[in-house]
């Protein structure tokens, strides 16, 4: 990944959420999941591919949550 941008238990807790985080270096991938959701980041040369898994209770904040990822992401790359 380019820059410092890291899914860290700290930048989960600023959701008010807990998450078990996995970075795969090799791979330049990162992932949270916690109760209801998954947090998946794939860094790529010039792009990087975010999706989000939510149940039932946070589909309504979808795209409000992949808003505030994207946010923060562009201020990394």
């Amino acid at each position: 990944p380019s820059g410092q941008f890291d899914l860290t238990p700290e930048y989960i807790a600023k959701w008010q959420v807990k998450a078990d985080i996995q970075q795969d270096e090799a791979n330049k991938k990162m992932s949270a999941t916690g109760k209801g959701f998954t947090l998946s980041l794939d860094f790529k040369e010039s792009a990087v591919d975010v999706s989000l898994q939510v149940g039932l209770l946070l589909k309504p904040l979808k795209n409000m949550i992949l808003g505030k990822v994207e946010d923060q992401l562009k201020r990394y790359l």
